[in-house]
């Protein structure tokens, strides 16, 4: 049976996450304390036992055509006794049936391995979002201190983010609530908002890495003006970047998928020019 859960499913939902993702278990509790809500995500239930769950996160696509509503697909997980019998597939349409109801647009999902892209495509998912990557060492990064840098947080750099990907064919907004959680779990997971002048950089050091998550740069500052005052901070041997589509830098790569639950809208909205799309933030 499918349902949206409740609270007293959480100890199983948390089981579930770590069967399936293997996170820490002060990370699973920091997601159910500060993210979970009951209608945003669907469980199936088989006898007594949560056997796959589905998330549900809201998210605004700003587009040429004006806002339309849409919901992250997110923390998709079968139990291991269950897997095999279409469960993760079954939790997917009902999904989007719940969001017919709701006249939601889209939904969107960044697939985790590559062969989920496939998978996905059999469900009726397309690629809407690319992003650049680029694998930068420690060696390649030009001498220099780069720009200033200084301590910043989501919630603060909001309204920056908002203009400068509002530019997009689509960009995915998250509101106050999803970006006061990547601050939350930013705190956790050691990341740091770093601002500069016109722009700022979300960093998660990885061991000798450095992830480079996010990256608000103006059209008028050169890229390794950033990538300097990063390595100036971290002094990692390797720092991996994820660009929007716009940044001439890295390698085009997809990223992220959608199935338009309105159609229509989605035709409309190929007709119209933009600059590239952007989905960013998705707790990947």
């Amino acid at each position: 049976m499918i349902a949206f859960a409740d609270r007293s499913m959480v100890p199983a939902l948390k089981e579930l996450w770590k069967l399936s993702f293997g996170d820490p278990e002060g990370y699973i509790d920091l997601f159910f304390e500060h993210r979970f809500r009951d209608k945003e995500c669907l469980v199936d239930v088989e006898g007594e036992r949560v056997a796959g769950m589905l998330f549900l996160l809201p998210i605004t696509v700003i587009t040429p055509l004006g806002e339309m509503d849409a919901r992250y697909i997110y923390g998709v997980a079968t139990h291991p006794d269950f897997r095999g019998r279409g469960i993760s597939t079954r939790l997917l349409h009902r999904a989007h049936r719940e969001m017919e109801k709701e006249d939601v647009i889209l939904s969107i999902l960044v697939p985790a391995t590559k062969e989920l892209f496939q998978f996905y495509e059999h469900r009726g998912y397309a690629i809407e979002f690319n992003c650049r990557r680029m694998a930068l060492p420690a060696g390649e990064i030009p001498p220099g201190e780069g720009v200033p840098l200084a301590e910043s947080s989501f919630a603060g750099e909001a309204a920056l983010r908002n203009r400068y990907f509002n530019r997009c064919h689509m960009f995915g907004r998250w509101d106050t609530r999803a970006l006061s959680y990547q601050d939350i779990e930013a705190g956790y997971t050691g990341g740091e908002v770093l601002s500069f002048p016109g722009g700022y950089a979300y960093c998660l050091p990885d061991g000798d890495k450095v992830l480079v998550k996010e990256l608000v740069l103006p059209k008028d500052m050169d890229f390794y003006e950033v990538a300097k005052a990063v390595h100036r901070r971290y002094g990692a041997k390797e720092y991996q970047y994820r660009l929007w589509e716009d940044i001439p830098a890295g390698e085009l790569a997809p990223y992220a998928m959608a199935h338009w639950i309105k159609e229509k809208r989605q035709k409309k909205l190929e007709d119209v020019e933009g600059r590239a799309s952007y989905l960013g933030l998705t707790l990947d």
